[in-house]
């Protein structure tokens, strides 16, 4: 399970990290796939985006990462429709955003670990393990 907070590291060197650059050499020179929920693209972009605006990073930069994203082995959850009211549960009772709620609800329903560096997703994830 990966959350925008891991990959857009690899969009910002000052946000570069061991964990962060591990996780994206796994995705390109190893047997992994990466699991996400429908919006996450959408939530790279704004990210992105708004990066752009305040000048963070160069245009050019910010193209050469979304090719690498979209050249990862990258899998996105289409169930996202039948999980609403569990998603709105999670939000409820960890108090998560929807967008974050959709990251744990996959990583609970694949049973897969979340990688993510958002403290309050990461602290909703050991509470509902």
């Amino acid at each position: 399970m990966l959350d925008a907070s891991v990959a857009l590291p690899w969009c910002f060197e000052d946000e570069r990290n061991a964990l962060s650059t591990q996780l994206l050499d796994d995705l390109k020179f190893a047997d992994t796939v990466a699991f996400v929920p429908s919006h996450f693209h959408v939530e790279v972009i704004n990210v992105v985006h708004q990066a752009l605006r305040r000048n963070r990073v160069p245009s050019q930069a910010a193209y050469e990462y979304l090719e690498t994203l979209r050249l990862l082995p990258i899998q996105i959850d289409p169930f996202i429709t039948d999980r609403m009211a569990d998603l709105l549960d999670i939000s409820k009772r960890e108090g998560l955003s929807g967008y974050d709620a959709a990251y744990l609800e996959l990583a609970k329903r694949l049973g897969l670990p979340l990688a993510s560096f958002d403290a309050d997703l990461v602290r909703a994830a050991k509470s509902e393990a």
